[in-house]
């Protein structure tokens, strides 16, 4: 497994795993599965992750408060962060462009090698 550890945030079940496994798969990385926002954050605090990958609409909290509350962080203020959502109107609606520094947006459904590719295209930065 890759020294780089990946957060996975997504409620449908189907789409974390496959997103976990073509990662663990693909990249060797090491990643863990969270169905749920609040899990998330209480991972997140007691632990540490290089690259954070979540569904925009959770149940209980928003893509966008997930996204807010990590730039709020000096954890995480720099972290890559992948948000996926079938929702990208309603993302650009309520946006604030000064968040979204390296956050990259994926239309559900999207390509599997595509986002691997995209992944993999991150890692020597994170490496630097």
């Amino acid at each position: 497994m890759s020294e780089f550890k990946v957060l996975i945030i997504e409620d449908d079940e189907d789409i974390g795993n496959s997103v976990k496994y073509f990662l663990e798969r693909n990249l060797q990385l090491s990643c863990e599965y969270i169905s749920n926002a609040e899990s998330a954050i209480y991972k997140l605090v007691h632990d540490s992750y290089d690259i954070i990958i979540s569904d925009y609409k959770l149940p209980g909290i928003s893509g966008m408060e997930l996204i807010n509350r990590l730039r709020d962080s000096s954890k995480y203020n720099q972290t890559p962060i992948i948000m996926m959502s079938g929702f990208f109107k309603e993302i650009i609606m309520a946006s604030d462009e000064n968040r979204f520094e390296n956050v990259t947006f994926f239309e559900k459904p999207f390509e599997v090698d595509e986002f691997v590719r995209h992944i993999k295209l991150m890692l020597p930065r994170l490496a630097a």
